[in-house]
């Protein structure tokens, strides 16, 4: 595989020759014609004379990778048609992407007359690329080995992961994304490349750095880090907060344990 300009031309066995192409055509960081999530948006060309060679590959990723992609999107006797291939193609990507500190949701493909348009979400759009990229190579390492198996890309998968612990929302911020997701509440990068995450739209909206409301102060953020304090200020409150035992040692831990 190899990047021409903005596009990604994929050839495993090399006599197949750009058969498979991937270009970006956008990277939306709100609502868009194709989700309501921020997502990066590519259009994808599948030569015609492949068709059944692609469809043969994405039905056999389908099966390998049974957790990231939906059964019903592949048959047992392969892929129908250029848009099922690009739907398996996106969902595996999310897949991906969601196995290292993931809450995305946004992932389809669509035969428009203009084409086959791929999208899928990204919490950083450089990750998301990659991904896309990754599964291009998956796709076609799955159409050209019968004995294809997961550890043939286990090397790709652990670079983008690395990037994914980089880039990603910890769990803290994926509790709260997961909540606002049940309320309708959109959510998206407010600063890429960073754990600044915004929740809901303009005036209403409110900025958080992974758990930190923008709301709390400078006091309130000193008492936040200081967990024991910030667990004195509660009682303090009279609020309900979990028990707990300050060690120095880990050889205190049982004792502590046993403690609470």
């Amino acid at each position: 595989m190899r990047r021409v300009g903005g596009v990604l031309y994929v050839s495993n066995p090399p006599v197949l020759g750009r058969d498979l192409r991937l270009r970006q055509t956008g990277c939306y960081h709100g609502p868009n014609i194709w989700s309501a999530e921020p997502v990066l948006v590519g259009s994808m060309v599948i030569a015609p004379a492949y068709a059944a060679y692609f469809a043969e590959g994405a039905a056999r990723l389908a099966r390998v990778y049974g957790d990231w992609i939906d059964t019903s999107l592949s048959t047992a006797s392969g892929v129908a048609d250029a848009e099922a291939v690009a739907r398996i193609v996106a969902r595996w990507t999310l897949g991906a992407l969601n196995e290292v500190r993931g809450c995305l949701h946004a992932a389809g493909a669509e035969q428009g007359p203009d084409g086959l348009t791929v999208w899928v979400g990204f919490h950083h759009p450089r990750v998301s690329g990659l991904a896309l990229e990754v599964a291009l190579r998956a796709l076609t390492m799955a159409s050209a080995r019968d004995d294809f198996s997961a550890d043939l890309l286990q090397a790709d998968l652990d670079e983008l992961w690395q990037l994914c612990r980089r880039h990603h929302p910890d769990y803290q911020a994926r509790i709260l994304m997961t909540a606002a997701r049940q309320k309708g509440i959109p959510v998206l990068p407010f600063i890429p490349g960073t754990k600044y995450w915004q929740y809901g739209w303009g005036a209403r909206s409110s900025v958080f750095m992974e758990s930190l409301s923008n709301a709390d102060g400078n006091l309130a953020g000193i008492l936040a880090v200081k967990k024991t304090l910030s667990k004195s200020v509660f009682a303090a409150l009279g609020m309900p907060t979990p028990r707990h035992v300050v060690i120095s040692d880990a050889v205190q831990l049982d004792a502590a344990a046993s403690a609470i």
